[in-house]
């Protein structure tokens, strides 16, 4: 399940700027116990030669302090054939989201609960998210993290690759008064993946319009289930061969102060993680940043697209069916 969620991911840029300003933070109700999102799709549409893509990808954080338990459920409205292979009906379930304190997880559809086959397959309706103990959550919306072709293609392959190539997203942020921190559900980076010839890296930006200096300290949580998790990297020349990355397990991948009236820092995750030039790395996961002063109104901004990136060895491309981490598209009920 892990290894085939990891395939959605590409090479793109993650801008996030968290300004000091009276801006509202958000104009969403986060955390909560549940959560539902409607007006989702996800899989294919086709002519006898062409195809379209469609996906989404959704992501939970948890900041409660104890273990919760989300169950995570498509509801189809289309009435389509969608389903992966096995599931009858107009509901699939992922598999209970089980988190430790402070850590997160990212799933996607297309490959976990949507087929895409030689037929029309396609999903449309809703998506429900409920911790079993009525425990609150974060949750990277799946309506915020839309992916389309755009356009037909000769294969579903390249369709789907387009889709995610063609994706510029908002990441969420929030204020957790309970404890004290920014808190963001998704930020990735997948670098010398072959996978993918282009992938992703998360650049990280603040700025204090205070007027007092300010230290910040920022987390990266890799994701797990039911983790948390500390970032790695392989040796391109021996993928059994891994190094840890900074960050993780509650370690800040930076900190530093920034000057009042505008002060400014910038970064990326390549930067924080203290990476091995050409080692491949392929993390999803969520931020954290603490701040020394917390003045109201603190706004965040962030924006997701495609960039550029190079392949390495340790993945598996879109037509390689034999590699143990699979192959993006579910098409058959053999794979």
């Amino acid at each position: 399940m892990k290894a085939l969620k990891k395939y959605l991911m590409l090479w793109s840029c993650v801008l996030v700027a968290v300004v000091f300003t009276t801006d509202v933070l958000s104009a969403q109700s986060q955390p909560d116990y549940t959560y539902t999102w409607t007006s989702l799709n996800a899989g294919v549409t086709s002519t006898p030669f062409l195809h379209n893509i469609d996906d989404f990808i959704f992501s939970f954080l948890n900041e409660f302090g104890g273990q919760i338990d989300i169950v995570a459920t498509l509801t189809s409205t289309s009435g389509n054939a969608w389903g992966k292979c096995g599931v009858n009906g107009s509901t699939f379930t992922y598999d209970t989201t089980t988190l430790n304190d402070q850590s997160t997880y990212a799933w996607n559809v297309i490959n976990q609960s949507v087929r895409v086959d030689s037929h029309a397959n396609y999903f449309s309706g809703s998506l429900t998210a409920t911790e079993a103990h009525n425990y609150d959550f974060y949750s990277g919306e799946p309506t915020n993290y839309p992916a389309t072709t755009g356009t037909y293609l000769s294969t579903k392959c390249s369709a789907y690759y387009t889709a995610w190539e063609n994706g510029v997203w908002e990441p969420e942020w929030f204020w957790d008064g309970t404890v004290q921190r920014l808190v963001s559900p998704y930020a990735n980076e997948w670098h010398n993946e072959n996978f993918w010839d282009i992938g992703w890296n998360t650049d990280l930006e603040i700025t204090n319009n205070g007027a007092h200096a300010n230290t910040y300290s920022i987390v990266y949580i890799g994701d797990a289930i039911p983790g948390p998790r500390q970032p790695f990297e392989k040796d391109p020349g021996n993928c059994s061969s891994i190094n840890t990355l900074n960050g993780g397990s509650g370690a800040p991948a930076s900190s530093g102060s920034i000057s009042g009236s505008g002060g400014h820092f910038a970064t990326d995750l390549d930067s924080m993680f203290g990476t091995t030039g050409g080692w491949d790395v392929y993390e999803d996961g969520a931020f954290e940043i603490t701040l020394s002063i917390v003045e109201a109104g603190t706004g965040p901004y962030s924006i997701i697209q495609a960039g550029s990136g190079t392949a390495g060895s340790c993945g598996a491309g879109c037509s390689n069916t034999g590699s143990a981490r699979g192959t993006p598209l579910l098409t058959s009920c053999w794979n």
